[in-house]
């Protein structure tokens, strides 16, 4: 099984549509995050994600204590802020190796959600692709790219697109892949990763 979470090129394409900070910051659902999308529900969970933070001023490394005071910096902050603004105010800094870990630790896990989704359940007499592996490289990319922004279990109400991806039918079933919480710029990359899937070279 190919792991999409060590494909430099897919890490730079979730960079380029998450944006990427090594500080705290609210994203447009005001979660607390970091690096490209990694968002924590509370600061146990960011302590626990091995991620190590130094003060920028010193470069102290900051203990769980620190990071815990910072969560709640961010959280108290004003929401809707551009991230440079939660720049000025954020006192940590992530280490960027442990973001990129976090963030290949994140990605095997929406992979493991679209191989979830795409495996299990009936297959159909026509179906040409019945595994996640079996599926073109673009179409893998999609799949984990809709599991990374909305969880395994948003990701299993598109049964229609699991249908259609099951018989090959790229154009109908790009249609099925568009996130209302997704920018347009990220539908239309979903959108064009199945439908030319059969013509165009893979993005990786």
């Amino acid at each position: 099984m190919g792991q999409i979470a060590s494909s430099g090129r897919f890490i730079a394409l979730l960079k380029d549509f998450e944006g990427y900070a090594n500080w705290l910051y609210l994203n447009d659902h005001d979660a607390v995050t970091v690096g490209a999308g990694l968002t924590f529900p509370d600061a146990d969970s960011l302590v626990r994600s091995g991620i190590r933070f130094r003060f920028a001023l010193h470069a102290r490394n900051a203990s769980g204590d620190d990071v815990r005071a910072e969560f709640k910096r961010i959280t108290s902050a004003p929401k809707g802020m551009s991230g440079i603004r939660y720049k000025r105010i954020a006192l940590l800094r992530a280490d960027e190796n442990h973001l990129l870990g976090a963030l290949r630790k994140r990605i095997q896990e929406a992979q493991f959600s679209a191989e979830m989704f795409f495996n299990t359940g009936p297959d159909f007499p026509q179906s040409a692709f019945r595994k996640f592996d079996d599926l073109p490289l673009n179409v893998r990319y999609a799949l984990v790219d809709m599991a990374f922004t909305l969880g395994r279990r948003q990701l299993m109400k598109y049964q229609e697109l699991r249908r259609l991806l099951k018989t090959g039918d790229w154009a109908k079933a790009a249609n099925e892949s568009h996130r209302h919480s997704a920018s347009s710029k990220r539908n239309q990359a979903v959108y064009q990763w199945i439908s030319q899937n059969a013509e165009v070279k893979a993005v990786s």
